[in-house]
C-alpha cells in the first residue's frame, strides 16, 4: 500500500548515459554500459522509471533524495514522481490515485549525514507518513 524510497536509483539508463556525471564511467561494469546495445536492453529492462506502465496500479510512494548527492541526482526523484503521477491508477475503485511525493533536503548529499537529533526528525517524518498511508491513524491519536 505504500512504500519508501531513500536516494534511489530511478533513472539508471538516462544516468549512466552521461559520461559527465560523477562515478557514472566507473560504474559501467556494475550496471552496464548504454552505449553498448546489448547492455542498454538490460539496462531499459530493469530501469524503474522507463517501467513505469498507464493503467498499472501502484503504492503511494515517498521518494527522499538530497540536494548535493553526487550518486543520485535529484532530478531523478522528481522525474519518477512526475511519471508515476501522470501514469498511475488507483489501487481499486473505493480508493483514491496514490500520493506521490518526494522531499529533497536542501543540504544534504546521498547519507544526509547530520546529527542525532537531524537523524530522529528524519526518522518520525517517514514514520508519519507510512502510519497516514497505512491507516493507522486513529491508533495513534494527536
Amino acid at each position: 500500500k505504500t512504500a519508501l524510497l531513500g536516494v534511489p536509483f530511478l533513472d539508471p539508463l538516462v544516468t549512466m548515459s552521461d559520461p559527465s556525471l560523477p562515478l557514472t564511467t566507473l560504474e559501467y561494469e556494475e550496471w552496464g554500459n548504454p552505449h553498448l546495445e546489448h547492455q542498454f536492453e538490460s539496462l531499459r529492462g530493469w530501469s524503474p522509471v522507463q517501467n513505469i506502465r498507464a493503467g498499472s496500479k501502484y503504492p503511494s510512494v515517498m521518494l527522499i533524495g538530497g540536494l548535493y548527492d553526487n550518486r543520485v541526482m535529484f532530478w531523478e526523484l522528481l522525474k519518477y514522481a512526475a511519471t508515476l503521477r501522470h501514469h498511475a491508477t488507483a489501487l481499486s475503485r473505493s480508493e483514491s490515485y496514490p500520493l506521490v511525493c518526494t522531499k529533497i533536503e536542501a543540504s544534504a548529499g546521498h547519507s544526509f549525514g547530520g546529527n542525532q537529533q537531524r537523524y530522529f526528525r528524519e526518522l518520525s517524518f517517514m514514520y508519519a507518513f507510512v502510519i497516514d498511508q497505512i491507516g493507522a491513524t486513529r491508533l495513534f491519536p494527536l
